[in-house]
């Protein structure tokens, strides 16, 4: 007589399937929380790795001299939002603003301006940096070749020192970044892009 097997699902045979599938799938979703795990400890490290840095800063070389101020204005602007981006994401702050600048000759000079408190802000960044170029800089300086943009002295404690009275449009401006940054985030870095008044400050 001859002896028929059980199909695919049914008795003995479906058992052995069925705990075979439940192995693959126990093992693959260890494989994926490990690999979950894994990533959330890298992007830890490099958390904690921007939080002991004692500077964050971004920097371009320049194809042809630029002696165009309106020019370097719009590549200041750039480096700017690059940094100030990178310290939100990383949860810091810097108080001590610092411009980098290598003219056509080669001469590299650096100027700096530590702020009341440590900001994040755009904003405040900015203008800083705005100061220092077009203020700071030596009178009929040549074109510049290099511009760096960085922020020093860190603060990751999450505090915040502000007076009542700035309070309402420091808490704009931080909604203006938490926007930027989204957009930027789903859209990339040209999606929103920052401008500057004839005399200097933010828009």
């Amino acid at each position: 007589m001859e002896h028929l097997q059980p199909p695919v699902g049914v008795a003995g045979g479906g058992r052995s399937q069925c705990a075979s599938a439940a192995t693959s799938i126990h093992n693959g979703c260890n494989r994926h929380r490990l690999t979950f795990e894994f990533r959330s400890r890298i992007i830890q490290q490099i958390g904690d790795l921007a939080r002991e840095a004692k500077s964050i800063s971004n920097e371009t070389t320049f194809a042809e001299d630029i002696a165009d101020m309106e020019v370097l204005r719009a590549w200041l602007v750039e480096l700017v939002e690059q940094v100030a981006r990178r310290l939100r994401q990383h949860d810091i702050k810097g108080r001590t603003v610092e411009l980098k600048v290598r003219f056509a000759d080669v001469q590299t000079i650096t100027r700096s301006m530590t702020l009341a408190a440590p900001t994040s802000i755009t904003r405040d960044l900015l203008n800083t940096g705005l100061e220092l170029l077009t203020k700071r800089l030596p009178a009929r300086h040549q074109p510049i070749r290099l511009l760096g943009f960085g922020v020093s002295k860190l603060d990751g404690s999450g505090k915040s020192q502000q007076t009542l009275f700035d309070q309402p449009d420091r808490e704009r401006h931080q909604e203006l970044d938490r926007v930027a940054d989204q957009i930027t985030e789903k859209f990339g870095r040209l999606a929103i892009r920052r401008g500057t008044r004839l005399d200097g400050s933010v828009e």
